[in-house]
């Protein structure tokens, strides 16, 4: 595969799902044809998928569901580089499940899935058994005592 040539903003995304019918939709889908077909190679960033996932619910007025469906798309775009792939696909389907936690601390718990030690510490009572395996701590002994 190729080196990456452009960045893809939230905006850039925000067009393809918001503006159908618009001049900017049309240049964003010129460019997603381009990555589909492999002449193009792109990439973007997780926060990108967080704000995204935010201007569809709060200013598209877009369901949860939608949302999700609209950041699997994205993250099923191949030509697409996006760190962490694998666990903002299972943050995803976290997301989707729960309405006590954001799209950003699925994705966090994801990421400590994929660790050895499996502990986040925070704060945050959500977080506790959303995913097997991983321990919420909120204090050094609960840390230091956890196996």
């Amino acid at each position: 595969m190729n080196d990456p040539v452009v960045f893809l903003d939230t905006n850039f995304f925000a067009r393809l799902f918001l503006d159908a019918g618009s001049e900017h939709e049309r240049a964003a889908l010129g460019v997603l044809e381009k990555i589909v077909d492999g002449t193009i190679v792109a990439e973007t960033h997780p926060t990108v998928l967080f704000e995204l996932a935010y201007v569809l619910m709060k200013i598209g007025d877009i369901s949860k569901i939608a949302v999700v469906t609209s950041i699997r798309a994205v993250l099923g775009y191949t030509g697409i580089l996006i760190p962490n792939r694998s666990e903002l696909i299972a943050a995803s389907a976290l997301w989707s499940t729960t309405g006590a936690i954001s799209f950003a601390d699925a994705f966090h718990l994801a990421l400590t899935a994929a660790t050895e030690h499996k502990h986040i510490f925070s704060f945050d009572k959500a977080l506790s058994n959303r995913i097997e395996g991983v321990v919420r701590v909120e204090s050094v002994a609960e840390l230091t005592a956890a196996p």
